[in-house]
């Protein structure tokens, strides 16, 4: 019974437009397990113990969560399917790495080390210098002085999204004497 509910959610989110081949694999493998032990609907406590089998607590979170969502839709067709708390195994811990801030004397040491570099119209400004080699177009409209660039550039692997960096400085002097910095993603 179970494989009938699954083979029509599987058809549906792929109607949808969505690959759905690791949840799919993911819900074979429950149902599978569900359907090994007499199971018609979706149990919670099965779901759990399905989880728990998992290797790592993330994938353990995975798999309840994909499971979950497919007890959600299939409760909507029919209240004996359960639907798992999405906490009841716990949340999730979200591990990011702190960023690394360069503090203004590293960032005026890297400056100064890249207005060495030849050439030196392309390496004056390591941020001009990857606005100046990854575009086409000049990089000072001689009309203002100022970059013409800005915006979105797409080629054939990826989409590169320039900003203009702004000195802290308000002085109307100081921000013509600095060369515009101009960073690329």
């Amino acid at each position: 019974m179970l494989s009938k509910y699954l083979a029509k959610y599987v058809d549906q989110q792929q109607s949808l437009g969505f690959k759905f081949r690791v949840q799919q694999i993911l819900l074979r493998g429950y149902v599978g397990f569900a359907e090994e032990r007499g199971d018609r609907h979706i149990r919670s406590a099965r779901v759990l113990a399905w989880a728990a089998r998992a290797p790592s607590p993330e994938q353990r979170r995975n798999r309840l969560l994909t499971v979950r969502r497919f007890a959600l839709a299939m409760h909507a067709e029919n209240p004996r399917h359960q639907v798992p708390a999405a906490d009841a195994l716990g949340h999730a811990v979200v591990k990011r790495r702190s960023p690394y801030i360069y503090s203004a004397d590293e960032v005026a040491r890297l400056l100064r080390a890249t207005a060495e570099l030849r050439p030196a119209r392309y390496y004056r400004n390591p941020f001009r210098a990857i606005t100046e080699t990854r575009n086409d177009r000049p990089p000072l409209d001689e009309k203002h002085g100022r970059h013409a660039f800005l915006g979105t550039q797409q080629t054939s692997a990826t989409i590169s999204r320039c900003f203009h960096l702004r000195p802290p400085s308000g002085d109307p002097v100081a921000l013509a004497s600095q060369a515009p910095l101009i960073f690329c993603t």
